[in-house]
């Protein structure tokens, strides 16, 4: 049975870069990009929005976003971090904040 892959490697230009040409058979082609369709799909769906599934409407916030609502410098922010002032959440390597938390913590400081 022959390779579904067959690499061939060759100089590409005067800079001695090297060029790999990939053959693929045609039913992996297709399987490859079927799954590649996949993967894209599910990017699309949960990685550009960060928001929870559920119907509470809990949408997350940047750290800039909850800076302005309530008038505070980063700095403030990190304390309040610190302290359980307020909650948060790592999405990746970023730090999120609930809105709904924002807003109820305006609420109880009578500032909203």
């Amino acid at each position: 049975m022959p390779d579904k892959f067959l690499c061939r490697t060759f100089a590409a230009n005067k800079y001695k870069k090297r060029m790999e040409i990939i053959t693929i058979d045609s039913l992996a082609f297709k399987e490859l990009t079927g799954q590649i369709r996949e993967i894209a799909a599910y990017v699309r769906k949960y990685g550009t929005a960060i928001k929870e599934e559920d119907n509470s409407g809990k949408e997350y916030l940047t750290s800039a976003e909850v800076c302005e609502m309530l008038h505070i410098s980063s700095r403030t922010l990190q304390r309040m971090r610190d302290a359980k002032v307020i909650g948060f959440t790592f999405v990746g390597n970023a730090c999120r904040f609930r809105r709904s938390d924002i807003e109820k913590y305006l609420k109880e400081r009578g500032t909203t």
